[in-house]
């Protein structure tokens, strides 16, 4: 039998996008100067301490307590869902038929 070739053009698109993210990550890595093989230099002091940063990032937690919340309500239900869907008992092959 002889069959049609027809053009995939889901994957034809996900070549064309793997070979774009591929010659993009090469772009970075041979523009930017990495230091492979020297050692690491660093800063003794990597911020500046101005005032009370401790109150500042307390009143900020405390005061968008909602995001924190929401976020954590999200990770309860998925997680519970992901549990859900483990445990769901898988049909028989008799069952399938």
């Amino acid at each position: 039998m002889m069959e049609s070739k027809r053009t995939d053009w889901m994957s034809l698109a996900g070549t064309f996008l793997s070979v774009v993210a591929v010659i993009s990550i090469l772009v970075v890595l041979l523009r930017s100067a990495f230091p492979i093989f020297s050692p690491a230099r660093h800063l003794s002091r990597f911020i500046e301490s101005y005032g009370n940063i401790g109150q500042g990032t307390s009143a900020l937690l405390w005061g968008q307590r909602y995001l924190d919340l929401i976020a954590e309500a999200f990770l309860v239900l998925a997680s519970a869902a992901c549990c859900v869907a483990l445990l769901k008992p898988s049909k028989s092959a008799e069952e399938k038929e």
